[in-house]
């Protein structure tokens, strides 16, 4: 399919994810630095190239929100099925849309946990910011998102990060810090030590 304007052609993208029933969308380009070095065949569980095609230039970000109900339920084997289900849902979501852009004639790599770091692209991608809980915090849904990701070549218009005080917010407190029972998370101003 020619794309005369890609403006026009990522706004009717959006619209379509949305359709499919991503929460979020947003748009980045793509960055060799957040792809992992490798991958695991999960056939005989070895280590496998985790090449893409050539010509991927862009990165569609799609965040699926997770049952608040069930996330509030944390630390319980429920509240862990709010993130089995939002994986069993976006699955869908990802594969009908790199399914959609292939059938356009271009790249598309459906993503979930592999290929490539998925908070990165998303903070890029403007569906939110790191927070101290060192997760994407969405200003829609907080923390309570997963996050998928389609590798395409695709001409689309990226957007841009978003600064709505998050992260300062998170520099200031300390509430999933204190309690986190390991006391895994940091205080103090972020480090990149």
């Amino acid at each position: 399919l020619d794309i005369p304007d890609p403006a026009a052609f990522t706004a009717e993208l959006k619209g379509l994810a949305r359709l499919f029933g991503a929460d979020l969308v947003g748009i980045c380009e793509h960055d060799e630095r957040w792809l992992y070095s490798s991958r695991v065949d999960t056939r005989d569980f070895t280590e496998a190239a985790n090449d893409l095609p050539e010509g991927i230039s862009h990165v569609i970000v799609l965040g699926h929100e997770m049952d608040r109900e069930l996330v509030d339920t944390y630390p319980s084997a429920l509240g862990s099925s709010a993130a089995g289900l939002e994986y069993s849902r976006e699955v869908g979501i990802v594969l009908q849309l790199a399914t959609y852009i292939r059938n356009l004639g271009y790249e598309a790599v459906p993503s979930m946990n592999d290929t490539g770091l998925a908070i990165p692209y998303a903070i890029k991608a403007g569906l939110g910011e790191y927070g101290r809980n060192q997760l994407l915090i969405s200003p829609e849904f907080g923390p309570r998102l997963r996050i998928s990701k389609i590798f395409t070549s695709l001409p689309l218009v990226a957007d841009k990060p978003v600064r709505q005080g998050i992260a300062e917010y998170c520099g200031i407190c300390t509430k999933c810090a204190d309690a986190c029972p390991p006391k895994a998370l940091p205080y103090g101003e972020p480090s990149e030590e």
